[in-house]
């Protein structure tokens, strides 16, 4: 959580561009504006293979905004709130899911077997602390006050 001056749309803009860079699809779920309220969705999906899919979700939501003028910069003043939901999808085109003996077998084999799951795993959760700390030092940056 945070409350302060900010530029929304750079923010924006900063999440959407480390996505990328990290080969990220990115895909805005949900865009709704209020006048002084924004909530913002995003799923945004990377293929691992061809049976894994990371998924990192940023859900945005700002309250309160009210449009600021600070060195002759249209800015933000809000209470701003980002949450993540980062998820490693397996069988992700279902190819597994339609036979319930393949299902079974396919679950231990992840399970017990197979190293990538645990690999993907440990890559999904540190793309995305990096992509919170990114946005994190975004907005302790004090350039705006």
């Amino acid at each position: 959580n945070y409350s302060g001056i900010l530029d929304i749309k750079e923010l924006y803009e900063i999440i959407k561009k480390n996505l990328q860079r990290r080969k990220y699809l990115f895909v805005e779920k949900k865009y709704e504006t209020k006048p002084d309220s924004l909530k913002i969705g995003l799923s945004n999906p990377k293929i691992l293979d061809d049976y894994y899919k990371a998924v990192i979700g940023i859900e945005i939501s700002a309250k309160n905004i009210k449009e600021v003028k600070v060195k002759n910069k249209k800015l933000n003043e809000a209470d701003l709130s980002i949450r993540f939901i980062s998820v490693l999808e397996h069988d992700y085109e279902g190819n597994y899911e339609s036979r319930p003996p393949l299902k079974f077998f396919r679950a231990i084999y992840d399970k017990f077997f197979d190293s990538r799951t645990s690999k993907y795993e440990n890559n999904l959760k540190e793309e995305t602390y990096e992509i919170y700390n990114e946005i994190k030092s975004y907005l302790n940056i004090t350039k705006f006050q």
